[in-house]
């Protein structure tokens, strides 16, 4: 049974993904406090994606990931969570400034912490950010 973990949470993907999809834009609702759309769609046997519609324009780069954008996608900081493995680093954060943070390491992490909470075994994350639109993809072992 494969299992994904976005945003604090395991689904699994035997349930209808409807449900996932409505789950989440009630989690992401309740953290961002705004209407972010989710569509889970699965893509091949042991490849599913994940889409987040923004309202609001990013402005995306090819090689970082913007740092709310992890949060979107791991739950960090929703009712006090802290993934078990972290890409961000420690460094201070000012008031209105916007962060990135390397796509590489945050894809690494995000594998790490997928395999932690859902225990199956994943091949390769990919995230993929456009100015209105986040895209997880992640591929299962065989």
């Amino acid at each position: 049974m494969k299992k994904i973990w976005i945003h604090k949470k395991v689904y699994s993907l035997d349930m209808p993904l409807d449900d996932i999809e409505k789950d989440l834009e009630t989690e992401l609702r309740d953290y961002f406090k705004t209407e972010i759309g989710v569509s889970v769609k699965m893509v091949g046997d042991n490849v599913v994606e994940v889409l987040f519609h923004r309202t609001m324009n990013v402005d995306a780069h090819e090689d970082t990931i913007l740092e709310q954008d992890t949060w979107l996608l791991t739950g960090e900081g929703h009712d006090n969570f802290v993934p078990a493995y972290s890409s961000a680093g420690s460094f201070a954060h000012f008031p209105n400034m916007v962060y990135y943070i390397d796509k590489t390491d945050f894809e690494d992490a995000y594998k790490r912490n997928a395999e932690f909470y859902s225990g199956c075994k994943i091949k390769k994350v990919t995230v993929t950010e456009w100015s209105t639109m986040l895209i997880l993809r992640v591929e299962f072992e065989q």
